[in-house]
C-alpha cells in the first residue's frame, strides 16, 4: 500500500499558481437541497442540509465578527494574510475566529473562540475568582463588564481569557507588552459586548 502522507505530497516542489481558498457554505442553496430531500422523504440527507444551512448563518456571524476587530493593537497593524475563521459545526463547535498583529518587537493574538478550544488549544481555564501570588502569574480581572483570568509566564507572554457566554471566550494573547496595564489597553480595543450579542450568549 502506497502511504497517504507520501501520495498526498505528490508533486510538491513545482512553480504552481496558487489556488483559491474554499468557499463558505450557502444558506440558500442548502435550504433549497433540504427542500427537496424532504419532499424526497429523504430525512438523513434533510437533516445534514439542514445542519449545514445552520453553519453558513454561524459562518456569515463569525465572519461579521472578524470584520470588526480593530486593523490596529496598541500601535501593531494587523496581518490580513493570517486571519482566522473556523467551525466544526453547527451550534459554534470549534469556534475560533482570530487576527495577529505582529511585529519583530511585540505581538498580539486575539479572537472569540469557543470553551472546548480555549481549554484545549490554548490550555488555559478562565476562574472568576482567581490570584497567584507567585509572582502574580495568574490573576481575575474585568474586561468591560465581563470576568476573566489573565496569564503571565514570567517572561514575555501574557494571556487573557473573558467569558462571553456559557460556551464562548475572548481570548488575547500578547508577547512583548511592557505590562498588564499594556494587555488591558489591548483588550479594550474590541468591542466584547458586540461579539457576545452578535453569537446569541
Amino acid at each position: 500500500d502506497i502511504d497517504q502522507s507520501a501520495r498526498s505530497n505528490r508533486g510538491e516542489g513545482g512553480n504552481y499558481a496558487k489556488g483559491k481558498g474554499l468557499e463558505a457554505p450557502d444558506f440558500n442553496e442548502h435550504v433549497t437541497n433540504a427542500e427537496t430531500a424532504l419532499a424526497d422523504s429523504n430525512f438523513p440527507q434533510t437533516r445534514r442540509e439542514i445542519q449545514q444551512a445552520l453553519v453558513a448563518v454561524e459562518v456569515e456571524i463569525g465572519q461579521k465578527i472578524l470584520e470588526s476587530f480593530p486593523k490596529k493593537v496598541i500601535g501593531l497593524d494587523y496581518n490580513a494574510d493570517n486571519d482566522v475563521l473556523h467551525s466544526n459545526g453547527y451550534n459554534f463547535s470549534g469556534l475560533i475566529i482570530g487576527r495577529e498583529y505582529p511585529t519583530n518587537k511585540k505581538y498580539v493574538e486575539a479572537g472569540v473562540a469557543s470553551q472546548s478550544v480555549i481549554m484545549g488549544s490554548y490550555g488555559f481555564v478562565v476562574n472568576d475568582q482567581t490570584y497567584s501570588d507567585d509572582n502574580g502569574t495568574a490573576k481575575s480581572v474585568t474586561v468591560q463588564g465581563f470576568s476573566g483570568t489573565l496569564y503571565f509566564d514570567e517572561d514575555t507572554r501574557y494571556q487573557l481569557g473573558v467569558r462571553l457566554g456559557d460556551e464562548n471566550f475572548f481570548y488575547l494573547t500578547c508577547r512583548g507588552c511592557a505590562d498588564e496595564a499594556e494587555v488591558m489597553k489591548a483588550a479594550n480595543t474590541f468591542d466584547l459586548p458586540d461579539y457576545q450579542k452578535r453569537l446569541g450568549n
